[in-house]
C-alpha cells in the first residue's frame, strides 16, 4: 500500500502546491466529504514548527493631525504702568528708579505714566521724566483722589495690560512677577496685602471653624492678613453690597486687561476706586484672582461709605473709550481732557461729584 506522507505547504516545494482553483474545477471528491482528521491536525502541527515571533504591531488608525496650541499672546504683551504720586518725598526717587529697574529685566515693551495728584514733588517728579525716557508725566491740579488719578492714567494707557500702584515703598516691584503669570489665566488680579494675623483673632478663627464644622459640615478658609478694623469694615461693605469675595478688595496693587475698562468707566475719584473697579468686573463676571503681596503699611484707610453707596445707587458701565495715544513726555491736565474726553467725562453721566 501507498503509504506517501503528505507534507505541509510551509515545508513543501512549489510541486507539492495545488493549484488555484478556478470556477469551472469542481472540488476532488475527498474535500467535499470534509476534512480528515489528519487534515485537522496538521495546522496545528505546522504553527508549532514556526519560530517564536513577537505578534505584529498593528498600526492605530489614521487620526487627524492635532492643533498646535498657539502660544497666548499676553506672554511678552506690552505694560502700562501707571504709578499714582502723593507728596511721597524722597521715596518717590527710590521707588520709581525700583520700577524702571524690574521692567527693563521682564523682557516686554513697556511705559510708566507717572501721575502727579496736585502734589509738592513737582520738580522731583520732572527730573525723573528727563532722567528716564520711559516716563510720561501727567501734573494734575483739579479733583484731586485715587479714582480721579486713575481715571487720568487709563486715559494714556496704550498697552494691552495695566498695571497701576502707589509711587511709595509701601509695595515690592517684584511682587509684579508673580501677577504676570496668573494674568495668563484671568482679566483680573489684585494683590493682597499680607500681613500678621494677631493671637487672639487666630484663637477666634479656630473655634469659628470647629463651629462650621460641626454644626455645618463646612470648613471656613484660613484668614491670611488682618489689616485692621476699617478695612474689615471696607471689606464687609464689598462683600454686601457687590458680592466681592476678595480678602483685600481696597488693594492698590493690581494688574488688568486693558480692554475690560471699555465697560468699567471710574465713578469713584477718591480711595472707593479699586472696589468700584472690582466691582463692575464681578457684575461683567470677569475673571479675577489674588495673589499675595508684601505690604509695609502706612497711615489708616479713608472713608469709602459715601462713594460705595452712590456707584450702587447709579452705576455706569459706559461704554468708555480708551483712544491710543502716541507717547508724551509730558502731557498736561487740559490734554487729558481734550483728548480723551468720553473717558474723563464719562464717571460724570451718573451725576456731579460722588463727593457731594
Amino acid at each position: 500500500m501507498n503509504n506517501r506522507c503528505k507534507r505541509h505547504p510551509l515545508e513543501g516545494t512549489e510541486a507539492d502546491v495545488p493549484p488555484p482553483a478556478t470556477p469551472d474545477s469542481t472540488p476532488p471528491a475527498d474535500a467535499a466529504a470534509g476534512p480528515t482528521n489528519a487534515q485537522i491536525a496538521e495546522p496545528a502541527s505546522a504553527v508549532s514548527a514556526l519560530p517564536d515571533t513577537p505578534p505584529p504591531i498593528v498600526a492605530p488608525p489614521s487620526e487627524s493631525p492635532t492643533e498646535i496650541a498657539e502660544p497666548n499672546p499676553l506672554v511678552h504683551a506690552a505694560l502700562s504702568v501707571i504709578l499714582l504720586a502723593n507728596n511721597e518725598g524722597a521715596e518717590l526717587d527710590e521707588a520709581a528708579v525700583a520700577w524702571i529697574e524690574l521692567l527693563r529685566g521682564l523682557n516686554r515693551p513697556f511705559e510708566v505714566i507717572l501721575i502727579d495728584d496736585g502734589t509738592d514733588d513737582v520738580e522731583r517728579i520732572d527730573a525723573l521724566a528727563e532722567r528716564f525716557p520711559e516716563i510720561r508725566v501727567v501734573h494734575r491740579t483739579t479733583t484731586p483722589g485715587l479714582g480721579a488719578s486713575l481715571r487720568d492714567g487709563l486715559a494714556l494707557a496704550q498697552h494691552p495690560l495695566v498695571f497701576y500702584t502707589l509711587c511709595n515703598k509701601q509695595y515690592q516691584p517684584a511682587d509684579l512677577t508673580t501677577m504676570l503669570e496668573k494674568i495668563l489665566e484671568v482679566d483680573v488680579v489684585t494683590g493682597c496685602r499680607v500681613r500678621g494675623v494677631p493671637w487672639w483673632l487666630r484663637l477666634t478663627d479656630v473655634l469659628r471653624h470647629i463651629f462650621c464644622v460641626v454644626l455645618f459640615g463646612l470648613p471656613l478658609e484660613r484668614r491670611p492678613t488682618w489689616l485692621g478694623w476699617t478695612a474689615c469694615k471696607h471689606r464687609l461693605i464689598a462683600r454686601w453690597l457687590f458680592g466681592l469675595r476678595f480678602q483685600d478688595p481696597e488693594s492698590t496693587f493690581c494688574l488688568f486687561r486693558r480692554e475690560i475698562f471699555r465697560r468699567i468707566p471710574i465713578q469713584s475719584r477718591g480711595d472707593f476706586a479699586p472696589i468700584e473697579i472690582l466691582a463692575k468686573a464681578n457684575f461683567l463676571v470677569t475673571s479675577g484672582a489674588e495673589v499675595p503681596v508684601t505690604y509695609v503699611p502706612r497711615g489708616q484707610p479713608r472713608p469709602i461709605l459715601r462713594e460705595a453707596i452712590r456707584v450702587f445707587q447709579e452705576p455706569n458701565f459706559g461704554p468708555a473709550v480708551l483712544p491710543e495715544l502716541a507717547p508724551a513726555e509730558c502731557v498736561s491736565q487740559a490734554e487729558i481732557e481734550a483728548r480723551a474726553p468720553s473717558v474723563v467725562e464719562s464717571s460724570q453721566t451718573a451725576g456731579t461729584d460722588p463727593q457731594t
